[in-house]
């Protein structure tokens, strides 16, 4: 399980979480300090620009460079429309054999 937490990072580097960690003994955890706190002084961190941020990080993923300047992204309605077409309980590696199928 991932849970983003906020905490203040002291001069002397000790941690102290703003919110209460319920813990079961020792525990490993990734901390990812941020070089500025959030406009609305909140603690909001978005835990897929996290993961984002650390496969970059490993090589594990890149950004491609020829995206397309007139790329729009897929309205709700489009993006409903494709889970309909989705059955449920498909394995996403069913999903992409067949579509290799089609393209073949």
């Amino acid at each position: 399980m991932h849970r983003t937490i906020d905490v203040i990072i002291h001069a002397d580097g000790t941690i102290e979480p703003l919110e209460p960690l319920a813990v079961s003994g020792s525990q490993r955890a990734l901390l990812t300090i941020l070089e500025q706190a959030p406009a609305d002084g909140g603690a909001v961190v978005d835990d897929d620009e996290v993961i984002d941020a650390l496969l970059l990080a490993a090589g594990l993923q890149h950004i491609p460079e020829d995206i397309p300047a007139d790329l729009e992204p897929l309205s709700e309605e489009a993006v409903d429309a494709l889970w309909m077409r989705i059955p449920a309980g498909t394995p996403l590696s069913q999903l992409v054999i067949e579509d290799r199928e089609e393209t073949f």
